[in-house]
C-alpha cells in the first residue's frame, strides 16, 4: 500500500536491488511480495517491507525520458591512453 501511495513502484518499472539480486522489470506487486523478471529471465521475489526499509534504484525515470541503459564490460588497454597534442 505504501509503495503505491508514494508512487515508488509500479508494474513495468525497471528495478535494481543488489541485496536481493534483482535487476529487471517488475511483473507483480502483491501485498507481501514484489516479483522482478531479471535481465536473464530469472525471477526474484522481494518482500515488500524491504522496498520501504532498504534502498533500491528505480530506472523508470530514465525510461520515461527516452533514455536507455546499457550494461556491458569494455576492456581498455591503459597503455594506449594519453593526452592529445595539437597534431592529433
Amino acid at each position: 500500500i505504501q509503495l503505491s501511495a508514494n508512487d515508488m513502484l509500479k508494474l513495468g518499472d525497471w528495478l535494481e536491488m543488489p541485496k536481493y539480486g534483482a535487476d529487471g522489470a517488475v511483473i507483480d506487486i502483491g501485498l507481501t511480495t514484489v516479483k522482478v523478471r531479471n535481465w536473464d529471465n530469472t525471477i526474484t521475489t522481494i518482500p515488500t517491507w524491504s522496498l520501504v526499509s532498504d534502498s533500491f534504484k528505480n530506472w523508470s525515470g530514465m525510461s520515461a525520458s527516452g533514455g536507455r541503459r546499457i550494461k556491458r564490460s569494455l576492456n581498455i588497454d591503459t597503455t594506449s591512453i594519453h593526452f592529445l597534442d595539437e597534431q592529433e
